[in-house]
């Protein structure tokens, strides 16, 4: 995104290997005027950057945990899923739009850009069950970004795991 105009803000879990993250990682992360931040930080440096009128890139099929996540649907099985980005749109009315990259021949890729999700569940009145609403909404946008191109899909963890 930084490339074309528009620097976001990349939320991503601090390597085990420390060379690797100062030297590979990190350095992609920013790179076209990008910034990183690791996930442990990140709520405070997305409002900031939200509040301010950036961008923040977030992969909410990782692994996650604790009293910020909840067990959301995800391909017919429940999965933690960060709450973030859903109390991030309650908090700012930011938009969420999905995006995906897949590959094409020739080491070239095709970024697809969905419309953005106005899903806010303003049908519900408890604050986490509209979080968890929320978040159902945009696995099930991921989910049509997997069915589109599964092969692109890469997890090595156990995605649903108890």
């Amino acid at each position: 995104m930084g490339l074309h105009g528009f620097p976001t803000l990349v939320v991503g879990r601090e390597g085990t290997n420390k060379l690797i993250d100062k030297y590979i990682t990190i350095p992609f992360r920013n790179k076209y005027g990008n910034s990183a931040v690791y996930k442990d930080n990140a709520m405070i440096a997305m409002a900031k950057r939200l509040k301010s009128g950036g961008s923040v890139g977030v992969l909410i099929d990782q692994k996650t945990g604790g009293t910020h996540s909840a067990k959301v649907d995800f391909f017919g099985r429940k999965a933690p899923t960060t709450l973030s980005v859903a109390s991030l749109k309650l908090k700012f009315d930011s938009a969420v739009v999905p995006m995906s990259v897949i590959r094409e021949s020739r080491g070239r890729y095709r970024m697809f850009i969905e419309k953005p999700i106005e899903c806010k569940a303003d049908e519900i009145d408890d604050e986490r069950g509209k979080l968890e609403a929320m978040t159902l909404r945009y696995n099930q946008a991921v989910e049509q970004m997997i069915l589109r191109s599964p092969t692109e899909w890469f997890w090595m963890h156990n995605r649903w795991r108890v």
